[in-house]
């Protein structure tokens, strides 16, 4: 069972640059089309791969008449390879149900580009930030490349933040830091608290109030404790650079109408949800209103 740790190295680790991302929002507004979400887009004939349009291409304007939804979906990475609750099947067919127009997910902006080029010729990614996200490369691609619905890359760690994160972390740990001991205890109860529940791995759990509690709890300590020392990569400094990126691709979508995904890790979800809270142009809705029954994986 891995450790907080390395539970947060998978939330929060990345070695890539980032920039800010302009969404490509290329499906209709009318959530009442029959048909949506399953026509392919055209091919580009300026040269240009579909991969890149879907990731560069300018949003196209949308009538305001109706508030876009927000589903925000907690990933648990490289677990869901081995979940027989909330494995690569469920997820799929998670998202499938939600029927997205627009995924924002946890990936560098400067990432996508490159792994849903190689997903479209391959049928697989190879490019390193990707290829570990499994809910992205077995459950989110292929529906994306069958159906028309827009992904916008939302990650902001770049190598220069993510080295320094790593060489004060190291540091604090080989001299048994109090600062470090304290935010490692409070991850480790969080951890504790959600296996005790049987919630690691149930995404009734990982998408309840409870669960972001718990996780809010278990995190104020690393933030409170090495957000100083840790500056740009401290958590609340991380999530507020990824959140600027969500907000950024929100703000298009005022009045649109359309479905939005945002696909992070579960620790990050109660960060997200309380800014999400405070819009007034967008109405969550939990994933969970979207599960279907299906078989377990394996």
């Amino acid at each position: 069972m891995p450790t907080a740790l390395a539970a947060l190295a998978l939330i929060v680790g990345c070695r890539t640059s980032a920039t800010h991302p302009s969404p490509a929002t290329n499906t209709p507004a009318n959530r009442d089309t029959p048909n949506r979400g399953t026509a392919r887009q055209p091919q580009p004939t300026d040269g240009r791969s579909h991969a890149l349009m879907e990731v560069v291409a300018k949003p196209e304007a949308a009538p305001a008449k109706e508030i876009p939804e927000v589903i925000m979906m907690g990933m648990i990475h490289g677990a869901h390879r081995t979940s027989a609750r909330y494995g690569i099947t469920q997820v799929r067919a998670m998202i499938a149900a939600i029927a997205p127009d627009i995924v924002l997910c946890e990936i560098p902006p400067d990432r996508l580009s490159a792994a849903l080029e190689e997903y479209r010729r391959y049928g697989t990614v190879e490019e390193p930030r990707v290829r570990r996200f499994p809910e992205y490369v077995d459950a989110l691609f292929p529906l994306w490349r069958d159906r028309a619905f827009s992904i916008v890359p939302c990650a902001a760690w770049t190598a220069e933040m993510a080295e320094r994160r790593s060489e004060t972390l190291a540091t604090l740990r080989s001299q048994q830091d109090e600062r470090w001991q304290l935010a490692q205890a409070a991850m480790d109860n969080a951890e504790r608290e959600i296996n005790r529940r049987g919630w690691r791995d149930d995404p009734r759990g990982i998408h309840s109030d409870a669960y972001d509690e718990i996780v809010r709890l278990g995190m104020r300590p690393y933030d409170e404790a090495l957000s100083p020392v840790l500056e740009d990569g401290g958590w609340t400094s991380i999530n507020e650079a990824h959140y600027a990126l969500i907000r950024e691709a929100l703000d298009t979508q005022r009045g649109s109408g359309r479905r939005i995904l945002i696909m992070f890790g579960a620790w990050h979800k109660y960060w997200f949800l309380d800014q999400l809270r405070q819009r007034d142009d967008v109405r969550i809705r939990s994933p969970l209103e979207f599960m279907t029954e299906t078989p377990p994986d394996g």
